[in-house]
């Protein structure tokens, strides 16, 4: 199940989750504590979970091939596009749910695949990615978890505002807050700016009116006090 090709593949603390021995202090801790189960049955917690996610996917893919049978004969063209999203989401939060219990039993490199299953299965989905993102960000690749955060659609309030607590190293987290915070001062510059353009130009288009019309005048009043010369004297000349 974790032989796939996932959406955040790419990200290099993901290529290395093999590597994750040692699970940093307090990811744990936090894992136990979001858990409604003691810390004494994790284990077994664990591993019915995994076997009901396991088993739902084997009965998902019955259900689907059944009914795509004549449209999709060979089992290995399916996608998750072949489901609905009810199925998707369940799958999705069923792995999140196995990658929470990895991660309280200290099994980071299992956590990570889970979560990876949880986003193959619905992209984005929201404790799967932040719990990815906070594994990431514990081995110390903070791009690699602010990329993760980047995946999610735009929060409720109360999530934002978690998130920008525990990821405050990701600047995307903070953009919208700037650009809410100056968009009325924006707008206001925009329209003193367009005010002021057509304040300007109506006062160059009276000015060169004013200037049109004075020159009209002058000319007209050129022509009414000029004379004409006056012709030479053609009588005898006195000696």
């Amino acid at each position: 199940f974790f032989r796939f090709h996932g959406t955040l593949d790419h990200l290099q603390g993901v290529i290395l989750r093999l590597y994750f021995d040692v699970i940093p202090p307090g990811l744990r801790e936090h894992a136990l504590a979001s858990l409604p189960i003691d810390g004494v049955h994790v284990d077994s917690a664990y591993h019915i979970a995994l076997h009901d996610v396991v088993g739902l996917e084997v009965d998902l893919e019955i259900v689907v091939r059944e009914a795509l049978e004549d449209d999709v004969p060979d089992p290995m063209v399916y996608t998750v596009s072949h489901f609905s999203v009810e199925q998707r989401m369940a799958v999705a939060d069923a792995w999140a749910d196995v990658g929470t219990f990895a991660l309280a039993r200290g099994n980071v490199t299992t956590a990570v695949n889970a979560f990876r299953r949880s986003v193959h299965w619905i992209h984005g989905h929201p404790p799967a990615v932040t719990q990815l993102a906070a594994v990431l960000a514990a081995f110390g690749y903070l791009d690699d978890a602010c990329e993760c955060v980047g995946m999610l659609d735009p929060p409720a309030p109360a999530l934002a505002s978690a998130l920008k607590s525990e990821f405050a190293f990701c600047p995307t987290l903070h953009i919208n807050d700037e650009t809410n915070k100056f968009h009325p001062l924006t707008m206001l510059l925009l329209q003193l700016a367009t005010l002021t353009v057509i304040f300007v130009a109506s006062l160059w288009w009276v000015q060169r009116q004013a200037a049109v019309d004075g020159t009209v005048s002058q000319s007209s009043a050129d022509k009414k006090f000029t004379r004409k010369p006056q012709q030479p004297h053609r009588g005898r000349l006195k000696v």
